[in-house]
C-alpha cells in the first residue's frame, strides 16, 4: 500500500524533499509561525468560508472525531461519497484518496455536464502555486473517474469596490486552468511516487541550501538548516540574491572572498556594502548630505502611518487590499523643542478609521515646515487615496504632499552608509547602526506586520481581556518610528559636522 501523504506535504516536498521529510519525522524542528504568517492564514480561512456563499445550497463535508487520523481521513472520504450521490449542488472541502495523495477540495459545483472544481485563494492574481494546488487536485478526482467540467481558481478582484452589502459575484473572479491542469498529470505521477519513498526513508535526505529555501514561501525549517551559516557569509548581500547563490556555489562564502573582478558585478549599493565590510568603515559623502540636511525647512515633522489590509473590504469605498490607515506618530521639532502628537483608531467601534485618521493628521502637522517620512512612496499613497476617498479633505490632504521628504534618500543614494546596515536601508536596519542605544527588541510590537495583526486581532475580538495593554504597546511601536527618525537626522547632522570640521 502506498505511503499516504497529503496534498500540502506534496507541495512541501516539490519545494524541497528535506523540508517533506522534516515534516514528517521531526516537526519540532520547525520554527513558529510569524505574526504575518498567522494573518495570510487567517485571512486565507475568511475568504475560503465567504466563497462558499456563492454556491447556495452547498453542504461542508464533515465528520464525527475518530480514534485515529486514519479513521478520521476515511469517515471524511465516505462523507464526500454520499454528498456526490445525492443531489445538492455543491460541496465544500470534498474529501479524496488516490494512489496515497490526500486531498480536500475547496469547492465542487454540481452541473449537467459533470463537477466544476474550484480552488479558492486570497490573491488577486494566479501564481503558480496556485495551479500546482489545482493540478493536485484535478489528479486525484480524475484518478477516481469524477468527470471534471472545468477547473480553476476563484480570485479577489481587485477591481471591486464595496458600497453596501458584498456582492460575492462581483467580488470573486473566476480563473480557468483546466487544460494547463490535465497537462500535469504524468508528473504528478511521478512526483508522487518519489515523494512518497522520501517519507519512507530511514535517514534525513542531504539538500543542500538554496533559494528554494524562501521561494515561493518561507521554509518553516530553515532556521534549522541555516543554523551552520554565519550571519556575514555571502548569502547576506544586499539585493537580488541570485549572484549571491552564484557566488555560494562558486564556493566564495564570504564577502571578503569576492575579487576586484567579481566586485564589478554587482550593484553601487551590493558594492558599498562588500567595501564596508572588509574595511569597517562609515561613508559620508558630504556634498550630497550637505545638500539634503540644508534644504529641510523647520518645524520639522517626523511622520509614520500604520495601515491594515484585508483580501475582505470592510468598508464602503474600498476594495480588497485596500490599506486602511488606522494610526499614525508625528514628532514635532521645533526651536529645538520636541513634541509628539499621535492618533490610535478604536479597533473596538467597528467604524470606518479613515476619517478620524484624517481628521486627527490635519490637525496635528502645522502649516509650515517639512514632514520628513521614511520610505516617502507608502505614506504619499495613503494620503493620495484617503484625498480620493474623502473629497472634502483633498485639497488640505494634496498639500501635505508637496511639503514631504523622504529620510531614506541619504541611504538609499549612498550618501551615507554604515557596515552594521548590512547593504540594507530600512529604517529597521539604519537606527541600530546610526543609534545603537535604540533598537525594537524591546519592544512587545516590533514590526509594522506586528502591528497590523494585533490592531486586527482587536477590531475581531473588541472585548479582548488585554484589550488597554495591545493599545499602549502600538503607541509605543508607532512612537518608536518617529523618535528613530529623530534620532537618525541628529546623527547625520554630527556625522556631517564631524566631516567638515
Amino acid at each position: 500500500m502506498s505511503t499516504s501523504i497529503s496534498k500540502s506535504d506534496f507541495l512541501r516536498a516539490s519545494q524541497c524533499e528535506k523540508r517533506l521529510y522534516l515534516h514528517k519525522h521531526k516537526k519540532h524542528l520547525a520554527s513558529p509561525p510569524e505574526e504575518k504568517h498567522l494573518s495570510i492564514m487567517n485571512m486565507g480561512t475568511a475568504v475560503g468560508e465567504l466563497a462558499r456563499k456563492r454556491y447556495p445550497g452547498g453542504v461542508l463535508v464533515s465528520a464525527e472525531f475518530q480514534n485515529s487520523k486514519d479513521d478520521y481521513k476515511a469517515a471524511l472520504i465516505e462523507s464526500t461519497k454520499k454528498l456526490m450521490e445525492s443531489d445538492v449542488p455543491a460541496i465544500f472541502e470534498a474529501s479524496f484518496e488516490y494512489q496515497g495523495l490526500f486531498v480536500r477540495v475547496d469547492i465542487m459545483q454540481r452541473t449537467p455536464k459533470g463537477w466544476s472544481v474550484y480552488e479558492v485563494k486570497a490573491s488577486t492574481n494566479p501564481k503558480k502555486k496556485h495551479l500546482d494546488d489545482l493540478a493536485l487536485q484535478v489528479y486525484v478526482l480524475k484518478g477516481l473517474g469524477v468527470h471534471i467540467k472545468r477547473a480553476g481558481v476563484l480570485l479577489m478582484n481587485k477591481r471591486y469596490v464595496k458600497q453596501g452589502e458584498l456582492n460575492l459575484m462581483e467580488l470573486f473572479k473566476f480563473k480557468d486552468f483546466t487544460k494547463k491542469s490535465l497537462m500535469q498529470r504524468e508528473s504528478i505521477a511521478w512526483d508522487l511516487k518519489h515523494y512518497q519513498e522520501v517519507v519512507d526513508r530511514e535517514v534525513e535526505p542531504e539538500v543542500p541550501i538554496g533559494p528554494h529555501c524562501t521561494s515561493p514561501y518561507e521554509c518553516e525549517f530553515r532556521a534549522h538548516c541555516w543554523s551552520g551559516i554565519p550571519r556575514d557569509s555571502i548569502l547576506s548581500l544586499s539585493g537580488n540574491k541570485t549572484l549571491a547563490w552564484a557566488f555560494w556555489e562558486e564556493g566564495i562564502t564570504r564577502m571578503e572572498n569576492i575579487s576586484a573582478n567579481q566586485l564589478l558585478e554587482l550593484t553601487p549599493m551590493q558594492r558599498l556594502h562588500v567595501q564596508a565590510q572588509k574595511d569597517g568603515m562609515t561613508y559620508v559623502d558630504e556634498i550630497a548630505l550637505d545638500s539634503f540636511l540644508s534644504d529641510l525647512n523647520g518645524p520639522i515633522h517626523f511622520l509614520d502611518f500604520e495601515t491594515f489590509a484585508s483580501a475582505l473590504p470592510m468598508y464602503d469605498g474600498s476594495g480588497p487590499y485596500d490599506q486602511i490607515p488606522f494610526q499614525f506618530s508625528m514628532h514635532l521639532l521645533r526651536d529645538g523643542q520636541l513634541l509628539h502628537r499621535s492618533f490610535l483608531a478604536d479597533a473596538s467601534a467597528g467604524e470606518d478609521p479613515r476619517r478620524a485618521f484624517c481628521e486627527a493628521l490635519l490637525s496635528a502637522i502645522e502649516p509650515e515646515g517639512d514632514i520628513l517620512v521614511y520610505n516617502i512612496s507608502f505614506e504619499r499613497r495613503i494620503i493620495q487615496e484617503l484625498a480620493h476617498h474623502l473629497e472634502e479633505f483633498a485639497v488640505p490632504l494634496n498639500r501635505l504632499i508637496h511639503r514631504m521628504k523622504d529620510l531614506i534618500d541619504p541611504f538609499s543614494e549612498r550618501m551615507v552608509y554604515h557596515p552594521k546596515m548590512k547593504g540594507k536601508t530600512s529604517i529597521k536596519n539604519v537606527l541600530p547602526a546610526l543609534v545603537p542605544s535604540m533598537s525594537y527588541e524591546h519592544l512587545d510590537i516590533a514590526n509594522g506586520a506586528a502591528a497590523s495583526f494585533e490592531f486586527a486581532q482587536l477590531m475581531q475580538y473588541p472585548n479582548v481581556e488585554n484589550h488597554d495593554e495591545i493599545r499602549e504597546q502600538l503607541h509605543r511601536y508607532c512612537e518608536q518610528d518617529t523618535l528613530a527618525m529623530v534620532e537618525i537626522l541628529r546623527v547625520l547632522k554630527d556625522l556631517l559636522k564631524d566631516k567638515t570640521q
